[in-house]
């Protein structure tokens, strides 16, 4: 049965972008064996795309007789893309095609600024990125954003976070309708979760449970290298999974969630108690690395109550393994420690009891870059 043109034609165009995105530089000749295509439909679709700017000639290859080839490369530089990631501060960068940040830019913020102010922050300093750079906007193809809280899939609002003034907040409507580019938003730890997938431990397992430790408590569920995100988009909300019906009030209007023992805003609630004192997240890392014994109390109890929330996804999802990320996994090893031997205690299969817990192999450069390769791998999609 053969195929639409179009379609064929459609196919054929991605095939040669990707090929020389992956193996550059290439000759037509090379191009042609490489996606078994003849050589004049070769050379139709790349003379198209030379003229769209989306292909360079970059020289002549090597020739054993006779006219010596020209080389061809993908051009990363013919569009760009943006990516943003809102934390505890807030990441802009601006990548080229090829995934590699050309410039960076970072904004300490206050769990209490509010979605409008941190929309205006971003775009404002796209703003001055683009200036900078010299980068006109015809050139921007896409903002990609990760947001704190859970996205509702069907109205992609804010239904809970951790950050005071986000439940509820449209977010994407806000960036939206400020942008001139097209917006993609996913939630931090989702978005985590994919950078673990691209550049983590995606390599050595395919399917694992991603645990964002972060000012909140979430997760991630990536199955066959693709993230879960169930009927209504909150697949691996595991930091409001009960541990304790009678524990802490938490803002979702539930008590005992996981969020509310092991997230940093738990942990400093829990200083402050313990000490009398307001205490920030900078003295926190000063004092447990000086040894402080209520700091190493108040994240041993932590690292406790985490290895139950472990168990129970190790003992439902049966995972390859657990990755611990977030900067809670990164800066506290006695954090980390404490949590694996706990769920170690509590894992039910005798078996499940060999799943590896592992730290995360990426920070939040690598977060903010798997945010612009979504906006990337939709453009590729639609130049192909």
């Amino acid at each position: 049965m053969r195929g639409h043109p179009k379609v064929i034609r459609e196919i054929n165009r991605k095939n040669i972008i990707e090929a020389l995105r992956q193996s550059a530089p290439l000759s037509r000749t090379e191009l042609a064996k490489k996606v078994h295509l003849s050589l004049p439909s070769v050379s139709r679709i790349i003379n198209a795309l030379l003229e769209e700017g989306v292909l360079l000639e970059v020289g002549k290859g090597d020739s054993r007789g006779g006219r010596k080839p020209t080389l061809l490369e993908f051009n990363p530089h013919h569009r760009f893309v943006f990516g943003v990631d809102v934390s505890r501060e807030i990441t802009v960068v601006l990548c080229d095609l090829q995934g590699t940040i050309v410039e960076r830019r970072k904004i300490p913020v206050s769990p209490s600024f509010c979605p409008q102010n941190v929309v205006e922050t971003v775009l404002r300093e796209i703003e001055s990125i683009k200036q900078y750079t010299e980068i006109s906007e015809n050139r921007v193809v896409g903002l990609g954003v990760s947001t704190p809280g859970f996205l509702f899939k069907a109205t992609r609002m804010v239904e809970s976070s951790p950050f005071a003034g986000w439940e509820s907040a449209d977010v994407e409507t806000l960036f939206v309708s400020r942008s001139p580019y097209p917006v993609t938003i996913d939630n931090v730890a989702r978005a985590s979760a994919m950078a673990e997938i691209l550049y983590g431990w995606g390599s050595a397992f395919h399917s694992f449970f991603y645990f964002y430790l972060d000012w909140g408590t979430g997760g991630g569920v990536v199955y066959r290298g693709k993230i879960v995100r169930g009927l209504s988009g909150s697949c691996g909300e595991v930091g409001h999974s009960t541990i304790d019906p009678e524990g802490v009030l938490c803002y979702c209007g539930n008590r005992g969630c996981l969020e509310q023992y092991t997230s940093t805003a738990a942990l400093l609630r829990n200083l402050k108690r313990e000490m009398g004192e307001e205490m920030d997240f900078a003295e926190m890392i000063s004092r447990y690395r000086e040894g402080d014994p209520v700091v190493v109390n108040v994240l041993r109890r932590a690292g406790y109550f985490l290895g139950k929330g472990i168990a129970n996804i190790i003992n439902i999802l049966n995972p390859q393994a657990v990755v611990l990320g977030g900067e809670l996994g990164r800066l506290f090893p006695l954090y980390v420690e404490e949590a694996i031997a706990s769920a170690r205690e509590n894992i039910f299969s005798l078996s499940a009891q060999e799943t590896p817990i592992v730290v995360s192999r990426v920070g939040k450069e690598e977060v903010v870059l798997a945010v612009a390769q979504m906006v990337l791998a939709r453009y590729l999609e639609e130049i192909g």
